[in-house]
């Protein structure tokens, strides 16, 4: 028996004086301890960022402000997720297009108010008198007439084409410059809001 407890004094000094036991005796705590509270940390680092996430809407920006305050009223005030509208970068070329885009719309605009002005003169005319004056000024008129409106369709299906191309084109800059904030990781993801879409509960 006085042989047992001379060995176990004998264990207990050496491996008491090693620096392994002694590192093993302090650090072990600690180790124990950063794995309880590591996770509990992680998760509080987690809901206190926010999640950053582009908003790609065509058109306009019609439905970015009713998404973010849903999201902040979801979110209960903490702005966990920060919606970010994202525009087409537009080019020279772009522009070019853009404002050609205008004139045209410019040009069916006056069409259509010159197409107004013709009607309501053949109305007034209309109302007066029979006579030879008014017979040959309905002529002129219904020529007039007619010639605007074939001249105003055209003008608006022109301006329906050019606008449908350059919607094309500024869909495909506004997806290409969400797609390289992405990669630049700028941006966690992006929604793709369809206006119609949208209204029926469809997000992509």
């Amino acid at each position: 028996m006085k042989r047992f407890w001379a060995i176990v004094g004998w264990e207990f000094s050496t491996h008491l004086k090693s620096r392994r036991f002694i590192l093993m005796t302090l650090l072990g705590p600690l180790a124990v301890l950063g794995l309880i509270l590591l996770p509990y940390y992680y998760i509080n680092h987690q809901t206190n960022t926010q999640a950053r996430i582009g908003c790609v809407e065509f058109d306009s920006t019609l439905y970015f402000p009713q998404i973010s305050e849903q999201l902040a009223a979801i979110d209960e005030g903490r702005a966990s997720i920060l919606l970010i509208p994202i525009s087409a970068d537009t080019t020279a070329e772009l522009r070019q297009e853009i404002t050609a885009l205008q004139q045209m719309k410019n040009e069916v605009d006056s069409l259509e108010e010159a197409l107004n002005k013709i009607k309501e003169r053949r109305q007034y005319l209309f109302q007066r008198p029979a006579s030879q004056t008014r017979r040959r000024l309905l002529e002129q008129s219904y020529e007039q007439l007619r010639t605007t409106r074939e001249a105003k369709d055209l003008a608006q299906i022109n301006y329906e084409r050019m606008k449908t191309h350059l919607d094309s084109l500024l869909r495909a800059a506004v997806i290409m410059k969400a797609d390289s904030m992405l990669l630049r990781e700028e941006i966690e993801g992006y929604l793709l809001i369809e206006h119609e879409d949208f209204a029926q509960g469809r997000v992509e």
